[in-house]
């Protein structure tokens, strides 16, 4: 199976862009028509594989936090502690798209 990771494009030249994923810059080959700074995109082994709009970008956000959720309790915390811990790794992203998670630990 395959994972690609949702980001933001922070800069775009030629068929190249820079992506912001979680908060570290990668360099990616556009492989999609018209990408602009400011969208949200998937990435995958270094290529953009696909636009998301802003409530797609968020989802694939939750998904990876409910999988390191999962992978901290299997490590041995509590799920009180894992999702507090992903709150504090995600953080920064999650406060740069003012997305709000109050309700997010009661599933």
């Amino acid at each position: 199976m395959c994972w690609g990771i949702p980001g933001k494009v922070v800069e775009v030249s030629g068929m190249y862009a820079k992506v912001s994923v979680g908060g570290a810059l990668i360099d990616a080959v556009l492989g999609v028509d018209d990408v602009a700074v400011g969208d949200y995109v998937m990435v995958h082994a270094g290529l953009v594989v696909g636009k998301l709009s802003r409530e797609e970008f968020v989802e694939s956000l939750l998904t990876l936090m409910e999988l390191q959720v999962m992978s901290y309790v299997d490590g041995g915390l509590s799920e009180d502690e894992a999702r507090r811990k992903v709150l504090e790794d995600f953080k920064e992203v999650l406060e740069s798209l003012n997305v709000d998670l109050s309700g997010w630990g009661s599933r």
